[in-house]
């Protein structure tokens, strides 16, 4: 994967700055007989007003978004796991980063001034830290009514989610009727045409519609015209149902 070489490529130089910082703080806290807690936490502040954004950036974001494009995809789930445990350890360290800010502020105070908040400080808990998409997965159907309701169409969808564009007419099939409208996935002249052979014959397979319109249509298309017939017919026998 790209992404990752490119993160573990910026993760390998920011671990090159840490290792100079750390250098440094040795070095000032090596003066045991006058120790500089100014400078140390001038340093140590500088090092993370450079470690936050750039770690956001470089790690936390691009993670982030490479998970919301592959959750989408078929077959991942286990590689989806083990990428939201990665962001799992990236986001206790970028707590662990945040707090460090307050601990070089905090040594500057005398012991009868240090804050609560240092005294009383807890690492926070995996579920605080975890994001409301990993409370509950998103059913595959919805995945794809979402991506077309944001403008992406058929193919786009498909591609993206690595499925067969079938599959894709499948999932926004079960929403005729909700969200979505027949029409917006067969021309109104051909769903007509299905509708009137659908009706003239409604025993027939899928395949015996397609031999009876000599093969014009395809098995989505069928499919399409069939729940628009079905929601209608429920409508007439409930015109009262909203």
């Amino acid at each position: 994967m790209e992404l990752l070489k490119q993160m573990l490529d910026k993760v390998k130089g920011q671990e090159q700055v840490a290792n100079k910082f750390i250098t440094q703080l040795y070095q000032l806290l090596a003066q045991k007989e006058n120790t500089d807690y100014e400078k140390i936490c001038e340093r140590s502040k500088a090092a993370v007003n450079w470690f936050i954004p750039n770690f956001q950036k470089d790690c936390l974001e691009p993670l982030e978004k490479h998970i919301d494009e592959w959750k989408v995809k078929k077959r991942t789930k286990k590689y989806i796991s083990s990428l939201k445990e990665l962001l799992l350890d990236f986001k206790r360290k970028f707590e662990q980063l945040k707090h460090s800010q307050t601990i070089a502020e905090e040594l500057t105070k005398s012991d009868a001034d240090l804050s609560e908040e240092l005294l009383n400080w807890e690492r926070p808990k995996d579920d605080q830290l975890k994001s409301g998409d990993d409370e509950k997965e998103k059913d595959t159907k919805q995945i794809s009514l979402d991506m077309y309701l944001e403008g992406m169409d058929i193919e786009e969808i498909a591609e993206k989610r690595s499925m067969v564009a079938g599959t894709i007419y499948g999932h926004l099939i079960h929403f005729i009727g909700q969200d979505v409208e027949a029409t917006d996935l067969l021309d109104e002249h051909i769903l007509q045409e299905i509708i009137a052979v659908l009706e003239k014959h409604p025993d027939a397979s899928s395949s015996e519609i397609r031999q009876l319109m000599d093969l014009k249509v395809d098995y989505p298309a069928i499919k399409v015209a069939q729940k628009h017939l079905e929601i209608s017919k429920e409508q007439d026998a409930n015109p009262h149902v909203i």
